[in-house]
């Protein structure tokens, strides 16, 4: 009867034991869950935050930011500084205008991807965009001229709104180098219905 015992005792103690390992490695398991769900948040907080957004000033009374997610915008009143194409030792070099303490701020302008310019911006610059990743751009109604190539040879943007405000559109201002020109909304009858016609490009009328 004694050895009976103490054999159902080992079995339990061994059994015991068994579970204890298994809810000991259960822990483990779950400590590391947490531990890998920890350094992917801090990983992507890292990544986030070593993204370098830029700003400075593109007017006299006009700012930029771009933000890391390819997004720029433009705030303040009045109009945004010009732009220039040079010819520099036979290559031809566009200077986008965007400065920061009076200086032209090297930014990656293969990054801008969307350009919201908001309500108190009247003019938009020469070569404001030109030849960057621009595919979309919101242009308030406060806009009433949009400079020479100021959006010249961005490919990937395919259609604009233009109000019934804007009375003066440059030369080239949205030329494609390489693909098909680009849709300008406008209303019936306005300028920007007329320079989309004269310069062939796609024109869809907003009032009907």
């Amino acid at each position: 009867m004694e050895t009976e015992t103490l054999i159902e005792h080992k079995e339990s103690l061994s059994s015991d034991n068994k579970g204890e390992v298994k809810r000991n490695k259960n822990i483990k398991n779950v400590f590391i869950i947490i531990a890998a769900i920890l350094i992917f948040v801090i990983v992507g907080i890292v990544v986030l935050f070593s993204v370098t957004s830029f700003s400075g000033e593109c007017g006299d009374k006009a700012t930029f930011k771009l933000m890391p997610d390819g997004l720029m915008e433009i705030k303040g009143s009045g109009k945004m500084y010009d732009g220039e194409v040079v010819n520099k030792d036979g290559a031809i070099l566009i200077y986008h205008p965007f400065y920061s303490n009076g200086e032209i701020k090297s930014i990656p302008y293969d990054q801008i991807k969307k350009v919201n310019i908001e309500n108190g911006i009247t003019r938009i610059g020469d070569c404001s965009f030109a030849e960057t990743a621009v595919n979309s751009v919101s242009i308030p109604d406060t806009v009433t001229e949009i400079g020479d190539r100021a959006f010249f040879g961005c490919e990937d943007l395919k259609s604009v709104m233009l109000s019934d405000n804007v009375k003066i559109i440059g030369n080239k201002a949205f030329m494609h180098i390489v693909n098909e020109p680009i849709t300008i909304y406008a209303s019936e009858g306005s300028y920007a219905a007329k320079y989309a016609s004269d310069n062939g490009y796609k024109l869809i009328t907003t009032n009907g």
